[in-house]
């Protein structure tokens, strides 16, 4: 019985040791399994990753969870190809150096409200935003590389214009 997570070689890297897991026949670690109802032992993973200070997330199949919630990531985190099921939860985390989401896809509401990029290019090439994306307050010290990113809903940089629409939307309303 092979027991290797069926996840994209490359993706191997980032696996979790701990036990294997079945879905649609195939075997998977439980960073890499494509199933929601895996809260318990991925919130262990993802604690022993971050503890470690291990940030490759290549291939990671994320539900919905505050892991990443006002986290200082130590280096620069790679989510490439990471799928985030649920909401993506971002809001005040800081990346010192920066981070790299290529061909990353967040399926629903993508939050890095506050969030805090360092001098190094932070790459969402290839991102696919399915829901709204969030980044009023963020700050980017460097370039932010969005090439090829698709939103198929709303996008959010500034909440100085959300307040202006607002403000304009009253007068009109009086």
């Amino acid at each position: 019985i092979d027991l290797t997570c069926q996840c994209d070689e490359k993706a191997r890297l980032a696996c979790d040791a701990g036990a294997t897991l079945t879905y649609d026949g195939k075997n998977y670690c439980v960073l890499h399994l494509p199933d929601k109802n895996k809260e318990r032992q991925f919130t262990e993973a993802i604690r022993r990753k971050l503890k470690n200070n291990d940030f490759n997330f290549y291939g990671v199949w994320f539900p919905e969870g505050r892991w990443f919630r006002r986290f200082n990531f130590a280096h620069m985190p790679d989510f490439y190809r990471a799928t985030f099921s649920g909401k993506a939860d971002f809001l005040g985390t800081k990346f010192p150096m920066s981070a790299r989401f290529r061909h990353a896809t967040f399926v629903e509401k993508a939050d890095f409200s506050g969030a805090e990029f360092g001098p190094d290019e932070v790459n969402f090439t290839h991102a696919r935003f399915n829901g709204p994306a969030d980044f009023k307050r963020a700050n980017f010290e460097g370039e932010a590389n969005f090439r090829y990113a698709t939103f198929k809903s709303d996008l959010r940089f500034s909440q100085e214009q959300e307040e202006k629409e607002q403000k304009g939307r009253g007068k009109i309303a009086s």
